[in-house]
Parts: structure tokens; sequence; C-alpha cells
């Protein structure tokens, strides 16, 4: 099976494993020997959407999956676990850009349309009142100390300081 030529993100995770995600192809994954396996037909069909944005490991080996304005997707790989966050259906928040795990384990997503939520164990809960992050539109996350670096689409490089929940330019 071909790639397409629009690869959106390429991980590999603590078991060596190599994770692909296409813009229009789904998702691929290959071992560490660079042995294909083919794409996850039935991780595709729960998300119902082959335009994936982007996908994260989290320290307990688990997937998150963002689609193209189709939501954020966790996958259990252990237990074979699929939970939707952030539908169509249900808010306006499905076009989830980034996904990045804390030193202390909390998951936090940034999305396109503005904003930057935390995961809570349930769900995810806004950091910000809307109109405070409606400009920003996330493109990119790295955690830093105890700081989240938020890269945007049109308004530079912000710092958000995860203590005491300070934003700043940069």
């Amino acid at each position: 099976e071909t790639l397409v030529p629009h690869v959106t993100s390429v991980i590999e995770t603590q078991k060596g494993e190599i994770w692909i995600a296409t813009s229009g192809r789904g998702i691929f994954r290959f071992n560490e020997d660079g042995c294909f396996f083919g794409s996850y037909v039935a991780l595709m069909s729960q998300i119902g959407n082959d335009f994936i944005s982007g996908i994260f490991e989290d320290r307990d080996e688990n997937l998150w999956i963002t689609s193209e304005n189709n939501g954020l997707y966790y996958f259990n790989r252990t237990t074979g676990e699929i939970r939707r966050f952030f539908s169509p259906e249900l808010t306006s928040y499905c076009d989830v850009s980034a996904v990045v795990q804390d030193q202390q384990g909390v998951i936090y997503a940034g999305i396109l349309s503005g904003g930057i939520f935390r995961f809570d164990g349930n769900g995810f809960i806004p950091l910000f009142e809307e109109k405070e992050m409606a400009h920003l539109m996330v493109k990119s996350l790295i955690v830093k100390d105890d700081r989240l670096l938020i890269g945007t689409d049109g308004d530079g490089l912000k710092r958000l300081n995860l203590t005491t929940g300070k934003l700043e330019s940069m």
C-alpha cells in the first residue's frame, strides 16, 4: 500500500514503532525494522475520516489522534478502547491541531479555531474564557518546564505559565 504525498505527522512510539498520519489515507504503522504493518482499518472506521492531521503518544503509550474537522480521538492500544472528543455534532471545537502532555501527565489540546483545553480525566475543559483565546489559532504546542509554548497561525509564539496562568508573547 502506498502512502499519499500528504503526510501530516510522524511519530516514533516508546516501543520503536513508526506511526504515520496522512491527509486522505488515514494512519499507517511500521515496526522498528521498517516492516509495514498496514493501515488501521478498525481504528479508521471508528474515526470515520481518513484526513488525520496529527498523532501523539502519551506516557502511558496511548495515542491521541487529531482529525481534520472531525475532533480528537483517544486510542488505548492495550484495550482497543477508542474515545472521541470535540465532535462536530456537539461543539464547534472539532479542528484540534495539537496535543501535548506535561511532566505531571496532564494532556492539553490546541484548537485551530482558537483555544487551549486541558483533559480532566473525563473530558476537556478550556484553560481560558473563550473570548481570551478566540483570536489565537493554535497550530502547535510544546511543554517546557512549567510553561506551555503555543505556536499560532498569525499571532506568533506565545508562552503560558502553567502555574500562574499568565499568557505572554515571545
